[in-house]
């Protein structure tokens, strides 16, 4: 089961999550009028009653899956993360959050324009499985990725 988390100002509805093959959830939260520690007290339960095998997230939704991966001891699947927000009660995901994230598999279109791909991939670079693509944008130009990453990852735990 994936737990799927939108990027801000989108929803459930995100072509990001629609586009997965496999068992899924997702659940709109409104980033910008939810405070932080309420949005991660809803992730938790979310957690807590999905059980899901993996976090996926993009972009905003990629700093939530990579930080209760963290917190939970959860793999995830990054898609150009939005790892360092400018949001009131947000803090930068650290280096010990990176290290102890069990299994991180990332997507990122290095012609993101409204994250720096770049800046994305060399923090996540010493731990996680990356997969770049010199073009794209931040919304992902070529869907077919979120799939194959996920099964990547699918593919990885399988093996290990």
């Amino acid at each position: 089961m994936i737990l799927f988390f939108h990027g801000l100002n989108s929803s459930k509805n995100t072509n990001k999550y629609t586009t997965i093959r496999r068992e899924k959830h997702c659940e709109t939260v409104d980033y910008l009028k939810t405070g932080y520690d309420a949005i991660s007290k809803r992730y938790d339960e979310l957690i807590n009653e999905i059980k899901p095998d993996v976090l996926v997230g993009h972009s905003l939704g990629g700093y939530w899956a990579l930080k209760k991966s963290a917190e939970r001891n959860i793999p995830c699947v990054l898609l150009n993360p939005s790892l360092f927000p400018m949001f009131e009660g947000y803090t930068d995901i650290t280096v010990d959050e990176l290290v102890r994230a069990p299994n991180i598999h990332a997507y990122i279109e290095l012609g993101d324009e409204v994250i720096n791909g770049y800046v994305m991939a060399k923090f996540l670079r010493p731990q996680a499985a990356l997969r770049l693509d010199q073009a794209g944008h931040h919304r992902i130009k070529r869907l077919y990725m979120v799939n194959e990453i996920i099964d990547q990852h699918f593919a990885y735990e399988y093996i290990h």
